[in-house]
């Protein structure tokens, strides 16, 4: 990332502020590489990094730059707050065997069961979201983690609100279809163990 100087560091953040959409598209393109590599550098180039990169920048964007005293404190702020998030992921990975990926997840009741086959398939579903391009990974974290409409989400990554929902609906068919996959080979595995 080349760091912007002040001034533009003061515009793009009176533009946060504001709500302006292009400012959004000016801070998530200026800031982007420079805090994935951060996160990277700590949880490796994957689909974690992309994660956490992305949670950051979206919380800055709707939450922290309201409370940001000095604007050209930005890069700043946004590196040590990656730091942390992805060394508290790095943390959490290390101490958990399943990813939480309840935003994937329907909120109703489920039984013990269906609990279980949840549990069950969640590694599935990040190693099939690990083969996800960035852009996509990108897409579908901030629409079901940061809750972003598919225009907010197609003005910080670039397309249009049809674009990005297209990309979301592919992105879910494509996971589906994966995970489906896996779960017929994991069968097949414990099919063919059984016989020998």
């Amino acid at each position: 990332m080349a760091l912007r100087d002040d001034k533009w560091t003061e515009n793009v953040i009176a533009g946060l502020r504001a709500g302006d959409q292009a400012a959004r598209r000016e801070f998530w393109h200026g800031y982007w590489d420079g805090i994935h590599a951060v996160c990277a550098g700590v949880l490796g180039d994957g689909l974690s990094a992309t994660e956490v990169a992305t949670e950051v920048m979206a919380d800055f964007m709707c939450r922290w730059v309201h409370q940001l005293n000095h604007p050209t404190a930005a890069w700043s702020y946004l590196r040590l707050i990656a730091a942390r998030r992805a060394a508290k992921e790095r943390d959490d990975q290390a101490h958990s065997i399943f990813i939480d990926m309840d935003c994937f997840c329907a909120e109703a009741e489920l039984s013990p069961e269906e609990a279980m086959a949840d549990q069950q398939l969640l590694p599935l579903l990040q190693q099939c979201l690990g083969q996800l391009r960035p852009k996509a990974q990108r897409a579908l974290k901030l629409r079901f983690y940061s809750d972003l409409t598919h225009e907010e989400i197609g003005n910080l990554l670039g397309g249009s609100k049809q674009y990005i929902g297209q990309l979301v609906r592919q992105c879910l068919s494509a996971l589906r279809r994966c995970v489906q996959k896996e779960q017929r080979r994991q069968m097949l595995e414990r099919a063919e163990m059984g016989r020998a």
